[in-house]
């Protein structure tokens, strides 16, 4: 977050996707540059679907988020929910998230979604159709996904949705790793593995590689609660990621 737009607070800039000059004066490829150089790969972040009232996106097309024509619409997190359901909102998705991915040396994108549909209504559909909105967003997400997919054959999309919010087989299709909480600790990975097993007759192991895990995250008590060993032992089951520095954790596998 933070890199785009004019995103100095959090309440502005989604759906402006590209650079704040202020931060990367020589642009995201620069960044891109001295994280590889340290022998890192480098990743960026995302919120496609979303769109913020102040910002260049929303005072251009006013009508480019979901809502009841005629009514004013509710924000929830300072932010709308684009409407995938019309052709033009994704292909400026498309087209947005292509321009910064083709310019630098990004290797994983983190796709967030940090908000709920919420008066459902469409500027794009007519009256009769509009009870199709959810539908034709998830198919308006699809064909921005395959599309990306085809462009950026080697760029991984972790899909994130506030946080496991989005998991089914549909989106694994074109986001094979999952996050399931910024702060995911052993507990509950293991509960969504259980959840997936019932619903979709997963394997464990399964669904646990599909999801990226956090060992540490600072003052979680659930997750102080059990021991690095625990955690980390656990988590190689997945795909696994470290939230603290390796230098002040000792793990004795």
């Amino acid at each position: 977050d933070g890199w785009f737009g004019k995103r100095d607070i959090d309440n502005c800039s989604l759906g402006d996707w590209v650079e704040h000059r202020g931060k990367l004066p020589d642009g995201i490829e620069s960044l891109a540059e001295k994280v590889e150089a340290l022998g890192l790969k480098f990743g960026l972040w995302f919120e496609p679907e979303s769109i913020s009232p102040d910002s260049d996106l929303h005072r251009a097309h006013p009508d480019w988020h979901i809502h009841i024509p005629g009514r004013k619409a509710s924000q929830s997190r300072d932010q709308w929910m684009l409407d995938l359901s019309n052709p033009d909102v994704q292909d400026y998705a498309i087209e947005a998230v292509s321009h910064i991915l083709g310019k630098a040396k990004i290797t994983y994108v983190k796709w967030d979604l940090n908000r709920n549909m919420s008066e459902l209504g469409s500027a794009y559909l007519p009256k009769e159709r509009m009870g199709e909105l959810s539908h034709r967003y998830i198919l308006g997400l699809y064909r921005i996904l395959d599309e990306l997919n085809k462009r950026f054959p080697d760029v991984l999309f972790e899909g994130c949705c506030s946080g496991g919010g989005r998991f089914d087989p549909g989106v694994l299709a074109y986001m094979p790793q999952i996050w399931t909480s910024d702060n995911t600790n052993a507990k509950i990975s293991f509960n969504a593995s259980v959840l997936y097993c019932q619903i979709l007759d997963f394997a464990f192991s399964s669904i646990t590689k599909q999801t990226n895990i956090v060992i540490a995250s600072g003052d979680n008590k659930i997750l102080d609660s059990l021991s690095v060993t625990i955690k980390f032992t656990f988590e190689c089951i997945g795909s696994i990621s470290n939230g603290s520095p390796f230098c002040s954790t000792q793990v004795n596998v």
